[in-house]
């Protein structure tokens, strides 16, 4: 593993001082340079606002912009569209020498939101009805799993988009979550894992509204593909793979020393007046749970 340098710095967020947004700046330099399969081409993007709680302690959820490519031939991927720019960013700088001060400067320059979504969701890879996952972190986890949810019909239509919805509900990993599907579009997809309904999934949130999703735009043949990247992956178990990544996020410094014998020294989380931050104010919050 080549040499990296942690930089966390914690930003003010709507005034609010209990309110923290954690910016990785650059956390191995060298693994934003990657290989990629093209897997389809990309039919239909459907663009959703998200919000999401990112800390347990926080008062206000964070905004994040995501994208669902349906493909010409049935494969579909999500993922964050802040994350991927972020990354396509830094591939680039890699590649002519940057380092994690170039990265900010240009981050800030360019108005490139930081987002906190680490899932590129891939159904109907690696066969029809399976889904891949990428979570990524210090390390790219990958795992497969089956698609789709045990859906419950309810009460309360809504219109989105100028298209009629249905509402439905599902138990998953966790989460109790309400979704509103449209049947005039016959794409049995949504945000994030959700799918399965007939008719695409606009809007979903969780019980708990720490994850709301809502489509605000369509684009037809927006000239892309959908890749997936190839390596570098740890692969393993949805289990095992959330056990680890979660490990990742909460305790940085020990999971590199644990994984990859890497002394990091201790990362430390300061406010915007460089006061130090107690880990248990930054606990994260995660969208799933695996119980083996």
């Amino acid at each position: 593993m080549r040499p990296f340098t942690i930089i966390m710095c914690l930003f003010d967020n709507f005034l609010d001082m209990n309110k923290f947004i954690i910016c990785v700046l650059w956390l191995t330099i060298s693994s934003f340079c990657h290989a990629q399969e093209v897997l389809d081409t990309v039919a239909y993007r459907f663009v959703y606002d998200v919000q999401l709680k990112t800390m347990e302690s926080s008062k206000y959820l964070d905004s994040d912009e995501h994208w669902l490519d349906i493909g010409k031939n049935g494969i579909t991927s999500y993922f964050s569209a802040w994350k991927s720019q972020r990354a396509t960013l830094l591939d680039s700088l890699y590649r002519v020498g940057g380092d994690q001060f170039d990265m900010q400067r240009t981050l800030q320059d360019r108005g490139i939101e930081t987002s906190y979504f680490d899932y590129y969701v891939y159904k109907n890879v690696p066969a029809t009805g399976k889904q891949t996952v990428i979570l990524t972190s210090a390390d790219y986890f990958q795992y497969e799993e089956e698609m789709g949810q045990v859906w419950n019909l309810e009460d309360g239509d809504s219109l989105i988009l100028n298209h009629p919805c249905s509402k439905a509900t599902t138990n998953y990993h966790g989460r109790i979550w309400n979704v509103w599907f449209a049947q005039d579009i016959p794409i049995a997809d949504g945000p994030w894992k959700l799918c399965g309904l007939p008719g695409l999934i606009l809007a979903a949130k969780d019980s708990k509204a720490e994850f709301v999703f809502r489509c605000i735009g369509i684009l037809d043949n927006p000239n892309d593909l959908i890749k997936k990247r190839k390596d570098r992956l740890i692969t393993t178990t949805p289990f095992r793979v959330h056990r680890s990544y979660e490990f990742c996020i909460t305790d940085f410094d020990s999971y590199m020393n644990a994984k990859h014998g890497v002394g990091t020294g201790r990362s430390v989380l300061l406010d915007r007046n460089g006061k130090m931050i107690p880990k248990s104010k930054t606990k994260r919050v995660f969208i799933e749970t695996y119980k083996h």
